[in-house]
């Protein structure tokens, strides 16, 4: 298998290797509909996308095999067509070099290094730019004095496939993990309502009033967010640390209000959350209840929180057994689901 020390490293400035250009979208973009087109701007996750949205300004469609750089140095490959906004500071990098070239492995090698490079120099106190990014470099490696674009496609095909045979050999793992935990219901169910109150007998709220006082750390830090199962960044103020395995409620947050998450990990969490327990619970059962639970986002707004007694008194529907909830037919249902979608995983990456 190759290894970077295989090449020597040289520096070429970045503008001799790609046309690096501002993008032009316009800035209201992020206020569209939402549709299925990737609105890029600056992040550092999902790729840079924010969200999706269903039409916009038709000059700020980039097409495949650009990079986009935001403001701190995020590096991100793209093969789709997106939009992405000025306000965000993004910048699209068309490769200058021979189309033979152009492909993803050879864009995905240089969005690392370019992000490994840039992220040590770009800041809030020092935005990346245009002009910065003009005049900034890139280590590559070279073959005979050139960019030896081969060995940079070569490099990451050997390591996809190295991934893809472990991620294979992972999820064959899991499925006979999971299969040997199945519990089988007796039985007949029927789904009925409840009280949120009749299942948790146990709510209280979350500890951290201010997140800026955090250190960093290793310890999940879960806002009122839908996103990365509300994990919005990671802290070390062990005082604080909720205890996991329990189910979150978004009480509060524009956008993110009413949703809910199962969280396994102990964590830090904003006192716009409170956490709900049972004796019963685990993953399984909690993933069940958590896309029970989402229904009911409908309801709140930023204008509408949900209270204590709010939370106490929705009403989800669960699977129902001699009047009570039946968490083994939960269990194995969700079960059943991921075993069904390992299989997919593997078969996708079989092909």
């Amino acid at each position: 298998m190759l290894k970077v020390s295989d090449r020597k490293w040289s520096k070429f400035k970045i503008n001799d290797v790609f046309n690096i250009v501002l993008a032009s979208g316009d800035n209201q973009a992020d206020r569209l509909a939402e549709g299925n087109i990737p609105l890029v701007s600056s992040g550092g996750m999902n790729n840079g996308v924010v969200k999706f949205i269903l039409t916009g300004d038709k000059n700020t469609v980039m097409y495949k095999n650009v990079l986009t750089i935001d403001m701190f140095g995020k590096c991100f490959y793209h093969n789709y067509n997106f939009f992405a906004v000025s306000h965000g500071r993004v910048n699209l990098l068309y490769p200058k070099f021979d189309n033979k070239y152009i492909n993803r492995f050879v864009l995905l090698f240089i969005a690392l290094y370019l992000e490994n490079t840039l992220m040590n120099r770009y800041s809030y106190n020092r935005m990346c730019s245009q002009s910065r990014l003009m005049r900034d470099y890139v280590l590559l490696p070279t073959k005979n004095n050139r960019i030896d674009f081969l060995f940079m496609e070569q490099f990451l095909k050997e390591r996809e496939e190295k991934n893809r045979n472990e991620y294979i050999d992972y999820a064959k793992k899991k499925i006979d993990e999971i299969k040997s935990t199945v519990r089988e219901y007796s039985g007949g169910v029927e789904i009925k309502s409840i009280k949120v109150s009749n299942i948790f007998k146990i709510i209280e709220k979350c500890k951290c009033s201010n997140a800026s006082i955090l250190k960093v750390g290793i310890i999940p830090y879960v806002g009122a967010t839908n996103k990365n199962n509300g994990v919005m960044g990671y802290c070390g103020n062990d005082e604080k640390v909720t205890r996991g395995n329990c189910i979150v409620f978004v009480c509060d947050g524009q956008g993110s209000v009413g949703y809910s998450f199962y969280k396994r990990e102990n964590f830090i969490g904003s006192t716009t959350l409170k956490v709900g327990r049972f004796d019963n619970i685990n993953l399984y059962n909690g993933l069940y209840l958590t896309t029970a639970l989402d229904k009911n986002r409908i309801i709140y707004s930023f204008g509408y929180k949900r209270t204590e007694n709010r939370l106490k008194n929705e009403v989800i529907m669960l699977p129902i057994i001699n009047n009570r909830v039946n968490y083994d037919y939960m269990e194995k249902y969700i079960k059943d689901k991921m075993i069904k979608k390992y299989q997919e995983y593997i078969l996708y990456n079989l092909k």
